[in-house]
This record gives structure tokens, sequence and C-alpha cells, in this order.
């Protein structure tokens, strides 16, 4: 019995020994590194929990913690600093000076620097909140942060890339994009796939001193990702999750049935009392058309559909599950995160689905060898919208969207099926209206033979997979203190799949539609660099040389089928007849060679040089063009290091002046553009009329150049960079100015040749403006404010254009873009409209054409001629803006945090093409209100069909500015000494909204000034501004949870 009670005593005694050394007080002084002043209200926090304690007038500091934990400690113009606690229980912690902000580190082309040593021009944006943004698509959550930086959500569809440019458009036939680079590796569309949990921070580089290093590949500005990494403290499981529910901001304003016929009946009897009012008569009563009164019979009777809340989903949702885990010790560290996002778009067909997984390992292999390796598997599959939002407002509200026991009984057409326009043709009515009378007559109501939208939308599906696995790795060898040699490769594998079909029942023609088209991407890098740094009291040097190989292999295929015997098998060998001039295989290859190099000076910290270039060999160009060296050099001055500075300014503690040059060049066009290539083709041969024969010819669409090289651009940036009040305040300033030579511009070509067009390098094109960055750090004991405004504005000029003053293109609706030397690249143009004519003297008295008629747009006679001729027309405006903002707050006051998001654009218009159809022009209130129909009643806009084409004229041109409430997040932190009890390290709950306010332009009568067209015609840069079926702005309110364990 005592040996048990020994044993019993002895266990414990060993327990509460185990448990004491667990959990201990932790009592310690944090001083400054320069002096070892002591830093009274420092903050000491827990990593991974809210608990913290701020140091007394001492500097001293006590505060309960665990064995293995680590803190951070942190004051105002120091360097904050993690340690990793051993179980000691005094610590003392030095806190050196932060220098400004420019101190922190900043990810440049292959390898880092202090912000204070870069001469060039960066921005860069730390990850705080960005998965908090309930968007499927990391990009759109980076709009209005960074200057220099413009992201244009020109389709609100869920999934749909943004137009992203930096500092303008930088090409015309070559594209504009810029190189997005994830942990080193370029990555095509990553901004579509990663999860912005997982970033760490985004840099952008912006002028040619900081891009030349990726040469051609960065002609267009660079994005560097950075993701998070594993840290030696113990696993780290977060969890995090959010749920939004999204709606239409605002819907196109239109007439419904009642209104519409009401308007029409009006409009007469207004005209009727015009006319009677000339000869003193009284005037009639004027009643409703037979096809007015139709309509308004079936409307009454189960129609007078609004076609905008049929085609949207009414609260659209968007889910999202994440969960990180991260931890490791002191030789190896580990960050692993999965994601699964489900995002419904305002169309009722349209969503996406994606799941995503991120493990990156880093390990000391060696005390010279360290690795890191990156694995990223993704899947995504998105249905497109069959429709344009513009289908749903040209329709007309009078008809149900699917036959009701009146109209099939109307119409013949069965109950329960699609009703579409085209049945409600040569109908007959018979029926006693509200006041007693017998009405039978016979009518048409709408001829149009289009299928309405929901029948559409119901019946053709378009899906997009997307299967991607990108790995790579970095080996680092540290051959001494000052040389490092690292190895780094790895691969993107990109397989797409797109597949349509459309049954019976979506299109008049009854025909059946099935496509099935893959792409699969597989881009291969290596890149081996060789660093050298070395420091002294005086000189440092960063000295970097390399070699770098990649390779882009693709393969396409694409089968079209038709006349498919039923609606219900949508595999593509069920088709009767296969398309062969829509099938086809094809295989590419890209290959770019490069070696690079980069010397980075400081004398003193004060005095600042770095050199750079770049040699590119691409397979793009021919033989003797295929090399292309890319240069740059920049210098820079921290005058606040200067003694006659730190002596007589003291409320501005870091000043530096930059100035940068630099070349950068362009190879993004069409693959094999410098060589004619063979195609299919049919020969006649033998006697006589002879017999087709097969073969082979080069007849494709693009002449090829062999002549064809690099395309230039020639930066100049010079800049400021200021902290005020001990990094308080800080401001960045930018000013640029490049000229992109040499365009790689697609050029028409003569039908002898066989051939449409082809590149040749001619053509110049001018950037310059500034940007403006200005952010700020307040912080006492429980209250904190970062603020952050940026502001862009670019304008950009042809300088040059082969020799041509003008080079004039036509969209879709034949509205006319030019492209004229000495004015922006593009701009609208055509004819300015000064009224609309009211009566037929007036046309007669003053300058028209055979055009004009009365009731249509009046426009200038802009030579003064007197003839309204091809000579009057003129530029009508551009779609670029004149400036671009973004203001960021973020609020902590104890436990509760709120940040929100204003961001706008002024100037810059776009063309209203859904004011090309009819339907839009007499139903949508905006083209309604004050619109001419009478010679005796004053009109302020044109008649739908009188006189002259609407898209020629400046009248469908429009003010794209906007201001937004991109987004707001509201959170509360659950204290610690409550979540702690049930096991957790963290939970923080937030209430987020995006768009909650949009406000357009006055003049603006579409959704989303924002929204412009890209594909077919409008895929040339020489055609942007134009919009059609853009679809509307959404509003999102989503809830939130963090949890840490």
């Amino acid at each position: 019995m005592k040996l048990k009670t020994f044993f019993l005593l002895s266990a414990l005694l060993l327990t509460s020994f185990i448990f004491a050394q667990d959990s201990y007080t932790l009592t310690g002084k944090v001083v400054s590194a320069e002096d070892s002043s002591t830093l009274p209200g420092a903050s000491v926090t827990i990593l991974g929990t809210k608990k913290s304690v701020i140091t007394d007038i001492d500097g001293a500091f006590s505060i309960k913690v665990k064995s293995g934990s680590s803190i951070q400690v942190s004051f105002i113009g120091k360097q904050s600093r993690v340690i990793l606690l051993d179980g000691s229980t005094e610590i003392s912690i030095e806190l050196s000076d932060e220098k400004t902000k420019l101190d922190e580190v900043v990810v440049v082309g292959y390898g880092t620097q202090k912000k204070s040593s870069i001469t060039g021009s960066v921005s860069k944006l730390e990850n705080t909140n960005l998965d908090e943004n309930a968007v499927s698509r990391v990009d759109k959550a980076l709009q209005g942060r960074i200057a220099g930086l413009q992201i244009q959500n020109i389709s609100t569809e869920v999934g749909e890339a943004p137009q992203i440019r930096i500092r303008g458009l930088g090409s015309i036939s070559a594209s504009s994009d810029p190189l997005v680079v994830v942990d080193g590796f370029p990555v095509q569309n990553a901004l579509e796939f990663i999860n912005p949990s997982t970033i760490e921070s985004v840099e952008v580089l912006k002028d040619a001193s900081s891009t030349a290093i990726y040469g051609s590949r960065g002609a267009n500005g660079v994005i560097l990702i950075t993701t998070k990494s594993g840290s030696d403290t113990k696993t780290l499981y977060e969890f995090k999750s959010y749920f939004g529910v999204k709606s239409v901001y605002e819907k196109i304003d239109l007439l419904d049935t009642y209104e519409y016929t009401d308007m029409l009946r009006n409009e007469r009897q207004l005209d009727e009392n015009y006319r009677a009012g000339l000869t003193g008569a009284t005037p009639g009563t004027i009643a409703y058309t037979a096809r007015e009164k139709g309509m308004r019979q079936v409307a009454n009777n189960g129609g007078n559909t609004d076609w905008q809340d049929e085609g949207t989903r009414n609260f659209a949702t968007i889910k999202n599950y994440q969960l990180n885990v991260s931890g490791g010790g002191k030789t190896s560290n580990y960050y692993v995160s999965g994601q699964y996002i489900e995002d419904e778009g305002i169309m009722s067909d349209n969503f996406l689905k994606r799941v995503n997984f991120q493990s990156r390992i880093r390990a000391k292999l060696s005390p010279k060898l360290t690795l890191d390796v990156n694995v990223r598997p993704s899947y995504s599959i998105k249905r497109r919208s069959t429709i344009a939002y513009s289908d749903l407002t040209r329709s007309l509200s009078f008809m149900p969207v699917y036959h009701n026991a009146y109209t099939a009984a109307l119409t013949g057409y069965p109950e329960g099926s699609y009703a579409q326009g085209r049945h409600f043709n040569n109908v007959n009515f018979n029926y006693t209206d509200e006041n007693g009378v017998p009405q039978n007559y016979t009518t048409s109501l709408w001829g149009t033979n289009n299928n309405t939208p929901i029948s559409r939308m119901e019946n053709e599906k378009r899906l997009f997979h997307d299967y991607r696995m990108l790995t790579n790795f970095a080996l680092d060898w540290k051959i001494t203190k000052d040389l490092t040699f690292r190895t780094s490769g790895g691969a993107n594998v990109d397989y797409s799949n797109y597949e349509r079909f459309r049954n019976s029942k979506a299109d008049q023609t009854a025909q059946v539609i099935g496509e099935d088209d893959s792409n699969l991407n597989v881009n291969l890098l290596t890149e081996n660099t060789l660093t050298y740094k070395y420091k002294n009291d005086n000189h440092s040097f960063d000295v970097l040389g390399g070699f770098t190989y990649q390779k882009t292999n693709i393969k396409g295929t694409g089968i079209y089928g038709t006349q498919f015997p039923s609606d219900y098998i949508e595999t593509i060998n069920a088709a009767n007849v296969i398309d062969a001039n829509e099938t086809f295989t094809r295989k590419e290859n890209i290959g770019l060679v490069s070696y690079l190099a980069r010397v980075n000076y400081a004398y003193k910290d004060k005095y600042l040089l770095s050199i750079a270039a770049r040699a590119d060999g691409s397979s793009l160009f021919g033989p003797e063009n295929k090399y292309g060296l890319f240069p740059s050099a920049s210098i820079g001055w921290n005058v606040s290091e200067e003694n006659f500075w730190k002596e007589n300014v003291d409320f501005i503690n870091r000043f530096k002046l930059r100035t940068s040059f630099g070349v950068t060049g362009n190879n993004d066009i069409t693959n094999y553009s410098f060589t004619n290539l063979l195609y299919t083709s049919n020969y006649s041969l033998g006697t006589g009329t002879g017999s087709v024969t097969s073969g082979l010819a080069e007849n494709g669409s693009v002449l090829g150049n062999p002549e064809i090289g690099w395309e230039q651009t020639l930066e100049y940036d010079s800049g400021a960079d200021i902290s005020f009040f001990g990094n308080k305040l800080n401001l960045t300033f930018d000013y640029y100015y490049s000229v992109t030579d040499k365009l790689l511009l697609q050029q028409n070509v003569s039908y002898i040749t066989g051939h449409d067009q082809f590149f040749n390098n001619i053509g110049k094109i001018q950037n310059r403006g500034y940007e403006i960055e200005i952010s700020g750090n307040l912080r006492t004991k429980n209250f904190s404010w970062k603020p952050s405004f940026n502001i862009s504005a670019n304008q950009n000029k042809l300088i040059s254009l082969g020799g041509e003053a003008q080079f004039i293109s036509q969209g879709e609706r034949n509205e006319e873009y030019i492209a004229k030397v000495g004015d922006k690249a593009i701009q609208f143009y055509g004819y300015k409209m000064i009224g609309v004519w009211q009566s037929a003297d007036e046309l007669a008295n003053n300058p028209h054409s055979a055009d004009d008629a009365v009731g249509g747009i009046r426009v200038a006679d802009i030579n003064g001629d007197g003839v309204i001729n091809a000579s009057d027309r003129t530029t009508l405006g551009s779609p670029f803006p004149d400036f671009t903002w973004g203001f960021y707050n973020s609020f902590t006051y104890k436990n509760i945090d709120l940040n929100f998001l204003v961001q706008g654009s002024v100037g810059g218009e776009v063309f209203f093409g859904d004011g090309y159809y009819n339907e839009m022009r007499y139903l949508y209130k905006d083209f309604t209100q004050g619109r001419w129909f009478s010679e005796g009643v004053p009109a302020t806009k044109p008649r739908e069909n009188n006189g002259r084409a609407w898209q020629n004229t400046d009248y469908l041109i429009q003010d794209a500015s906007y201001m937004s409430l991109r987004t707001v997040t509201l959170g509360y932190t659950v204290p610690e000494d409550f979540i702690k009890k049930i096991g957790l390290k963290k939970a923080r709950f937030y209430f987020s909204g995006e768009n909650l306010l949009y406000i357009k332009a006055s003049d603006f009568w579409g959704l989303n000034p924002e929204g412009i067209t890209t594909s077919g015609v409008y895929a040339s840069p020489l055609m942007s501004g134009y919009q059609r079926g853009a679809f509307p702005v959404q509003r999102t309110i989503s809830f939130g949870i963090d949890i840490n364990f």
C-alpha cells in the first residue's frame, strides 16, 4: 500500500513538473539595437493568438507562454522580430531601426532586394485579406490596390478573366498582357486558379529597369506572386470559409407591355392634337391598334414577362472552403493548402466550380544545400452563359415563357412548350374587352424568328473543363559565404476542354449541334543562375548571371457535328454529319533561350547603381532575327542618408530619388508568322475540265514575313520615395515615358497574294504618365489605421503607322474606329450629333445629306462647307480613361477590424452597341423618353429608325467613368481567453460586401461601364471600347469564418 502511494505521489509530482514546463511566465525587456535605450509601448504578441501585452515605461513585459511557441515583438519605427521560445523564462530583445518601410524586402526578378536599394519602379502589396473578397479569381481582388496596375472587369460572368494592363497599351497586334510569375515560374492564367489565401505578397514590376531581366516576357510589365511557406513552429491548422449571396445591382429600365402600348397610343394622340390645332379642328380620340390590343390581351392572360428576372438568378451564391496546414522545424518546413469554391453567376446558366491544392516544402539538405519544391494541381469546370444579356432586354414582354392554356388555344402550339415570338403571327383574337365590347380581329404581334432567350439558355450548354498541374523546384548551393548557385525548373501542364451541345429546342432551325475542342499546353522551364554578394563598410555588390531555356508544346484538336438523331445523346459520334471545316488537329512548338546578367552596386547605401541585360532567342522569328538584346540601367540617391539631411530635416526620415532607362522586347504574336504554312487545297488535274485532286498549298490567311523581328519598347522612369514622421506617412511618385518601336503590326495585303494579312515591323506608339501612392500607419495601444491611396494617369499617342497618316477600322455594326498619327492610339470615329431634325423645314434649310430624315439625328458640318459628307467625320472619344484610382483603409480597434476599398475610373468612353437593336430603341426608357414622334412636339432624342444610322454618330458613345465601393469587410476576433477553452488558437468572424455602391456617369445608359467586347473582330487592339450584351454589375454580401487550431 505504501509502495502504491509512493508511485502515485511520484506520478502526480512528475505530471505537475511536465505541465509546469509546458506553460510558464516569460519576462523580458525590449531595447533599441542602436543605443540600447528601452522601448516603452512595444507590442509582444504570441503568434497564432490575439494574446499580447505592451511593455511598460522601462521596456519590460511579462506574459504567460507555452514552450515551443513563438512571439512577435513590434514597435513603431523599428523592425518587427519573431522569436521561437526555447523554454527560457527571461529574455532581452533588441529591435533595429526600420529605416522606413522602404527597407522591407521586395521580390524582384531572380531575387530579392531591400526596397531602400531598389532603383526601379516596383510596387508591393502584402496580402492581409485578399481571400476574404467573395470572388473566384484573385486578379479581381487586386483591382484598385496598386498604382499603374489597371484591372478592368470586362465581363461579370463568373470565371471570366478581366483585362489587365500595366502602364497602358504597349502594343497593337502583339499582346499587351503582363507576365505573371509564381514563385519564380512564369504561368499563363496564373491569377485564374491560384488560391488567394496562399499568397504572401504581390509585387508589380513596372519600368524597364525592373522588367528587362525578363527580356521579351517582361515587355508589358511583370506581376510577381510569392506564396506562403511554412515556419519553424508547431503545426498550425487554418480553416477558412465564406458563404455569399449575389444579386443584380441594377437592371435595364424597360417599358413593359402596358407602358409600351400606352406610349405608342399617347404619341399618336399628341400628334393628332397638334395636327387638329393647325386647322382649328377638334382632335379625335386615338384608340389602340389591333397589334397593341393583342399584346395587351396576351399580357392580361399570363404574359407580361420580365425577361431580365427570368434569365437571372434572384440570389446567386458563392461558397468557399479552404484548409491550410503549415509548420516545420529548423531544417525543413511545409505549407499545404486545399480549396474548393463554387460560384454561381447572375445569369441562370452560368457557374464555376474549382478545386485546387498546393504543397510547398522547403528543406535544408545540408549547411550548403537548400531545396524548395512546389506542387499545385487544380481542376475547374465553368459553364458560360449561352446568351448575351441584351437578349433579355430585346425581348418583348407581352408573351409568357411557356405556352399556357390561353396562348396554346390562341396559337395552336402545345401547352407547356416554349412560347416564341413567331407563334403570334397572324393570330385571331375573339373576346369581349373590359368595357363589354366584342373584339374580333387578326394581327401579328412580333415578327422575329429568333427563339426566346430562356429557350436558348435551357437547351444549350457550353462547358469549359481545365485540368492543370504546375510543379517547380529550386535548389540553392551556397558555394561560399558570398557565392550561391541556383538551379530551378518545372513544368506547367494545362489540359483544357470545351464542349458544346445545342438541342433542337434552342434554335428556330431545330438544328442539333455538338462541338468538342481540346487543347494541351505543356510548358517546360529550366533556369540556372549564379549570384555573388559582397558587402563591407562602404561598398556592396550583388552580381547575377544566368541561363534559361523554355519550351512550350501545344496540341489542339476539334470536332464539330450536326444532325443528331436525338436531343438526349450528346456525344459527337452520334452526329450524322461531321463538318470537315470545323474539325482539325494541330501541333505547335515554341522555344525561348535566354542569357541574363545584372549588377547592383551601392556606396554607403547612399548612391545606387543597377545595370542589367538579357539576350533572348525566340523560335517565333526567322533564322536571321531570332535574337534580341534588352539592356537597362538605373541609378538612385538616398538623400536622407546624407549628413546635411539628417542634421537639418527631422520630419522626413527617408528620401530617395531614382531614375532608370531600359529596353524590353515583345514577341507575343501568332506562331510561324515568319513563314508560309501548308494547308489542304484542291487541284484540278487531267485533260478537259480535269478532276479534283486534294493536295497542299500555301493558302493560309497570314502571309509569312521572314524579315519580322523583335518589337522594342524604350522606357524612361524617374521617381521618388519619401517617408514622413517615422514612417507614419509614405509617398511614392513616378513619372514615365516609353516608346514602342518596330511595332509588330498585322497589315492587310492584296488578295492577289492569296492571303489576307501579314506581320510587319512598322510604327511607333508612345505612353507617358504618372503614378502616386500614399500610405500611412497610425497606431496606439488599442487602435490602428492604415490608409492607402493610389492614382495612375496614362496617355498614349500613335507616333507613326508605317507611313500611313491614319487607319480606320469597322466593327460588327459598321461603327468606326480610327488610329491616327499624333493622336491617341484608338478613338471612336464618325459624325458629331448636334440635335434631332424636328421638321421638314429645318431639314431643308440646313446642311444635310441623303442619309438624313425628319426625326433622325442631326450632325455637325465640321468643315463648314454646307454639305454633310464623309469629310465631316471626326474623332468622338477614346476608350482609354484619363486616370484610375483606389483608396483602401484598414482599421482595428481591440478585437474589431474594418477595411474597405473605394475604386474608380475617370474619363474614357464606350460604344453602347445594344442601342443597335430596334427592340432596345423602342423599349429602353433612356431611348424613348423625349424621342421624336411629331413635328409639333419638341424632341431631344431621335426616332428608332428615322434618318442617319445611330452607330455612325456619337449618340451611342457614352462616358464610362465610375466609382465603386469595391469591398467592405467588418470582422471580430474572439478573445483568446475564451477560445483557448475549446482548444482553438484563433477564431474570427466577418461580414463582407462587394459593390455595395456603384456610381456611374449620368449619361451612361448601360449596366456596366467596365464591360467591353474583346472577341471576334474586337480581338484587334485597334478596335476597343465596344460594348454589347454586357452583364450587370453584381452586388455580393458574404459571411466568413477563420479558425486556427
